[in-house]
């Protein structure tokens, strides 16, 4: 029996040697202090989560403070305009004066100037009418604008259609302030003569401009007084109560040729554009613009860089494009968008 217990005896101290050998040969997995990665078996880490930039709670990076950099100056003109009527565009209100068809008179070629001369279209029964002077365009004659001063006189109207010196001034032989000087001359024979045409002696007076029209006649709109010219009437203001203009060729110089610009020192030139009385101040008060364009893109870069000026200086301008309406459209009396607006300049 003694002997019995001695042989279990060993074997269980074998067993339990084989047993200690065994746990000891599987090692041990140890954090690192400094990296916190198992430094006996490799593990993959998990990607640490971005950082967002803008935390949730105060809306400033949590790292690094970004600085903002400063905007950039919107542009008077810009590259691509969106081409829609301006919110403050007045809404015609006028069906009961586009419906109506009053008779009407014609005078043809009435002296203005020495040596030109215009068409009066008035209405046959007197009336408090206001006075319009409506300007054609560059290179054209006053016929250009007899369809449409027909339709505005018989909405109720005088109607003074000028022809004047419309071409770019050739120098040395022309005025470069030809154009504004005549168109001045006009509206003071207007006022001075509308009396005799049916309406009180001193009624408002809108001035019109298709075109290059446009131009000198938004020029005489803010300095028609600077401009004396050779006018059978020399008495009164040049000074128009609204204007509307079509298709206006704003940036009128643009247009001129190089090399007639090089005959005068652009000072001079500058004389017949708009641009350079727009900021003149004190602004003039009690005056109202419209700028109608069309489809052309260079017209209506011109008349928002004009609706901004104005807006700029102080003045109420109104601008809309008219879709689907051509250049020489807009000085046509079919076009009811632009009769509706001259109508509401009347009022």
């Amino acid at each position: 029996m003694d002997q019995i217990k001695r042989i279990l005896s060993g074997l269980l101290t074998i067993f339990f040697i084989v047993a200690c050998s065994n746990l000891t040969a599987t090692p041990i997995v140890v954090e690192s202090e400094t990296s916190g990665i198992p430094s006996a078996v490799p593990t993959a880490q998990a990607p640490a989560a971005p950082t967002p930039l803008l935390p949730a709670t105060s809306g400033i990076p949590s790292a690094v403070p970004t600085v903002q950099a400063p905007a950039t100056p919107t542009p008077l003109l810009p590259a691509t305009p969106t081409y829609q009527p301006t919110p403050d565009m007045p809404t015609p209100t006028l069906s009961a004066l586009l419906d109506r068809h009053l008779e009407i008179n014609v005078a043809k070629d009435i002296a203005y100037t020495s040596e030109q001369k215009m068409d009066i279209y008035s209405p046959i029964t007197p009336g408090d009418w206001p006075i319009v002077v409506v300007l054609h365009g560059g290179g054209s004659t006053k016929n250009e604008v007899g369809g449409i001063s027909q339709a505005i006189a018989e909405r109720g109207a005088v109607v003074f259609a000028p022809q004047y010196r419309s071409s770019e001034p050739l120098l040395p032989s022309d005025t470069i302030t030809q154009g504004p000087e005549d168109a001045a001359c006009a509206v003071r024979f207007a006022r001075a003569k509308a009396a005799g045409y049916g309406t009180k002696p001193t009624p408002r007076l809108i001035l019109v401009g298709h075109s290059a029209g446009g131009a000198l006649g938004m020029t005489v709109m803010l300095a028609g007084d600077d401009f004396k010219g050779d006018c059978l009437v020399n008495e009164g203001s040049a000074l128009p109560d609204a204007f509307v203009g079509l298709d206006g060729a704003y940036d009128i110089l643009s247009l001129n040729s190089p090399d007639n610009l090089r005959k005068a020192p652009m000072e001079q030139w500058r004389l017949m554009t708009p641009f350079s009385y727009v900021d003149r101040k004190p602004i003039r008060q009690n005056v109202s613009f419209y700028l109608l364009c069309g489809v052309e893109d260079g017209l209506r870069q011109m008349g928002l860089r004009m609706h901004q000026a104005l807006q700029a200086a102080g003045y109420p301008s109104y601008l809309a494009f008219l879709p689907g309406v051509s250049h020489s459209m807009m000085a046509n009396a079919s076009t009811k968008q632009v009769l509706s607006v001259i109508l509401e300049a009347m009022q």
